[in-house]
């Protein structure tokens, strides 16, 4: 296994800007998401108060006093409301339901007036399932964790969290319905499916990591070639360097006007310093060689007649 000392400069160059790349993708992935999934939650919310005050405006509240039982949602004051209930859902596909309530004798229980869906077998399979009927007349639904829908019979408002009940998980909002002494008579409810909200907010957290995983397959690619470019001069150093050793007439040749170029001229100047040092020296070593040889001739010559000397001595 490879040290991480012995991996190459560009390999390591890769690795650490991927990484840091890969990092702020990540970080930046993770602040878009978080801001989109809050725009749609706002987008959403005003959706919701929106329709709910436009729908509170709409009704006629004397028409809706009228309502008190269960014999009058046969008349003609409940039919109209609903009508136009019916119309302003129809009008805004985004929305899954619209209702009506008012206070009960009990603090946290609301009853129901009317809604704008019918009872329908919404999944088809024969059977009328609790989450497909339509609210009943005066039907109880408990508010004691529902405390934006307290706050509804003064102002417009809506839930900052989904919440659940028999019919699904919804995103609510709610507007009061007022009479001419400016007194809340009841509230007007809109659902927005928390699915729908939800399948969108998936589809937004998709596409941070669709990206990252786009610059993960290709960033590297992309920044292996640049390096290619970008260490072309230093690889040429490296080559010059590498030829020097076996040729001093080695140069560098790098035809560009920036910092490794002022390396290559440097290093051909001090390859021509040492080639010139290099040869005068070799011009001196020869010189002395020669002397050497030369002194040592002489003295072979003199030994030589010395002995020849020695010779004709001793014969005489």
């Amino acid at each position: 296994m490879k040290k991480i000392k012995d991996i190459s400069f560009k390999t390591k160059i890769i690795v650490v800007v991927e990484f840091f790349v890969f990092s702020i993708a990540i970080t930046l992935g993770f602040l878009s998401y978080t801001s989109y999934k809050s725009l749609i939650r706002q987008a959403s919310e005003t959706k919701l108060i929106s329709v709910a005050s436009s729908t509170a405006s709409v009704i006629d509240p004397e028409k809706l006093v009228l309502i008190q039982e269960e014999k009058d949602t046969m008349s003609e004051n409940y039919l109209e409301i609903r009508k136009n209930l019916q119309k302003i859902k129809n009008a805004n596909p985004a929305v899954d339901d619209i209702y009506l309530m008012k206070k009960s004798a009990y603090e946290n229980i609301l009853n129901f007036i009317l809604n704008a869906s019918e009872t329908e077998d919404k999944n088809g399979n024969g059977i009328i399932e609790e989450d497909e009927e339509e609210v009943k007349f005066e039907e109880e639904y408990e508010i004691s964790s529902l405390p934006e829908i307290k706050k509804s019979f003064e102002n417009p408002t809506t839930d900052k969290e989904i919440n659940c009940d028999k019919w699904g998980c919804w995103l609510s909002g709610y507007a009061p319905i007022k009479n001419n002494n400016d007194e809340t008579i009841a509230i007007v409810g809109v659902d927005i499916s928390a699915k729908q909200i939800l399948d969108y907010e998936f589809q937004i957290r998709k596409e941070p990591f669709l990206t990252l995983g786009i610059i993960f397959l290709i960033f590297p690619v992309f920044l292996f070639f640049f390096l290619q470019y970008l260490l072309k001069p230093i690889s040429k150093i490296i080559n010059g360097i590498n030829g020097f050793r076996k040729n001093l007439k080695n140069r560098i040749e790098i035809n560009e006007n920036n910092e490794f170029s002022l390396i290559a001229k440097n290093f051909n100047q001090m390859a021509l310093d040492l080639e010139i040092l290099y040869t005068q020296m070799g011009e001196k070593v020869r010189e002395k060689t020669k002397t050497l040889i030369e002194i040592a001739r002489k003295a072979l010559e003199e030994k030589t007649r010395y002995e020849a000397l020695l010779i004709v001595w001793a014969k005489a």
